[in-house]
């Protein structure tokens, strides 16, 4: 009977920037790498292709940048885009700003964040619930940022949490859009809201800016996955 041989150990599954070190692993371990679609195999030196995934299906997420927050002035993404994707999601998880009373903000850069645009270009509205029943809403147009949610809490047990499509970044002719679900609490009460933005540069966008209106980004993550193409 042929010898069966060891099989080969998954060390686990994740961005390419998150690939442990080969020497670090033992020899023949593998990783899955999502920002390449590959499996990479350790000789225990170095790290080489073991085998290529599968093409993502319509609508698959593919991690492609993440951020946490501690006291942090600005979350600013600068490596996720790709001509792979057409649409980008971010995850905002249990983020919580450092001062009261503050609107969570983002603004788009087309020089791979070097700066980002502070012109009076951007238009944003939001629409929600809140627990007692009444409506919330919140517009803002030719501002220097978009606005995503408005009068936030800084409590440290009241977390902002939304998934926020991205569209049209790549475009030379469309103005980049930004829309989707977000929950927070402002000074009263729980909010859970819907919120459209437009900037109206039609310029390639390639990096994206988080901040608050005032003080810092205490805590949290955001996380951003590349939507696959049809």
């Amino acid at each position: 009977m042929t010898a069966i041989g060891t099989l080969p150990i998954v060390l686990g599954t994740g961005i390419h920037s998150a690939r442990p070190s080969a020497s670090a692993v033992g020899k023949g371990g593998l990783y899955s790498c999502t920002t390449h679609s590959l499996v990479y195999q350790t000789d225990g030196s170095s790290w080489t292709t073991w085998a290529t995934l599968g093409g993502s299906s319509s609508g698959a997420l593919t991690l492609l940048e993440q951020h946490s927050a501690s006291s942090s002035a600005t979350l600013d993404f600068t490596t996720f885009y790709s001509s792979t994707y057409d649409d980008y999601q971010f995850h905002i998880v249990d983020l919580v700003v450092a001062t009261d009373n503050v609107q969570l903000l983002c603004r788009l850069s087309t020089d791979g964040g070097s700066t980002y645009i502070s012109t009076s270009d951007y238009y944003s509205a939001l629409v929600g619930i809140q627990n007692d029943g009444s409506s919330t809403t919140n517009s803002a147009n030719g501002t220097s940022a978009w606005e995503l949610a408005k009068s936030v809490d800084n409590s440290s047990a009241r977390s902002i949490n939304g998934d926020l499509i991205f569209r049209s970044l790549a475009s030379t002719a469309l103005h980049k859009t930004v829309h989707g679900p977000i929950a927070y609490s402002n000074q009263s009460f729980v909010v859970g809201a819907l919120v459209q933005g437009l900037y109206t540069g039609t310029t390639a966008v390639n990096a994206i800016r988080f901040l608050a209106s005032s003080g810092n980004l205490a805590s949290g993550t955001i996380r951003v996955y590349g939507v696959a193409k049809t």
